[in-house]
């Protein structure tokens, strides 16, 4: 028994091998990011920053199903309008009016994507899934107004609301690929929802904010070169 389930392994890892092409993936591209709160904020913007990566496409049925792990550097966060009205400690006065508050989160991010494609040897089509895990290296708070600026870093498990540098998450999206050169460019959209809460739940924060949980959309355009002979 034991040598037959050795004889077939060993076959199914030469047929693999035998059809398999690994490409080596590039990308780069703009990301539009928001966050999920029960309630929405007032004048909640989606926030614009950028993403880039690389990653590998293993085949497991030639031409049709493959697995590609991605590591990638993004930027999330939001937009809100504020009315805020507090002291100066500088010059002290009452100091009101309308603010932009924006919120900045640098995640590395490890998706790993099931893919489906289909098509031609030119153009082929591609719809893509899987779960996601993403560390955030950095954060920083921006509140701009008219009278001033303020800019400070988010210090996570010792600010008042920000505690999960964590973000796990699905991603689901598709593109298209046209073979150009020896590789192909690919154009890939993309929407990521996560599952984990970014600030602390319960008294720290607003019964509006109990749930904060990142969406993302992004944009990228990649190149993927083929490794060894097909």
């Amino acid at each position: 028994m034991k040598k037959s389930i050795s004889s077939l392994v060993i076959s199914l890892f030469f047929c693999f091998t035998s059809y398999a092409q690994i490409s080596f993936i590039t990308k780069a591209g703009v990301t539009f990011s928001d966050i999920n709160f029960d309630k929405k904020q007032p004048e909640q913007q989606y926030k614009m920053g950028l993403v880039a990566g690389a990653g590998f496409n293993l085949p497991v049925i030639k031409d049709f199903f493959s697995i590609q792990p991605e590591l990638l550097y993004i930027q999330k966060g939001y937009i809100s309008e504020l009315n805020l009205q507090a002291i100066d400690n500088d010059d002290p006065i009452l100091i009101s009016g309308k603010y932009q508050d924006r919120i900045h989160l640098n995640y590395l991010e490890l998706p790993v994507l099931a893919k489906i494609s289909f098509g031609g040897e030119i153009i082929r089509a591609y719809v893509n899934a899987g779960p996601s895990l993403g560390y955030c290296i950095k954060g920083v708070r921006k509140i701009e107004g008219e009278e001033r600026k303020t800019e400070s870093d988010i210090k996570f498990g010792h600010d008042q609301y920000f505690d999960n540098r964590f973000d796990f998450g699905a991603q689901f999206g598709g593109g298209i690929g046209l073979q150009a050169g020896p590789g192909v460019l690919l154009l890939d959209v993309r929407y990521g929802l996560g599952f984990s809460n970014l600030y602390k739940t319960g008294n720290t924060v607003s019964q509006e904010e109990a749930q904060s949980k990142h969406q993302v959309f992004a944009l990228t355009m990649g190149y993927a070169i083929p490794l060894g002979k097909k």
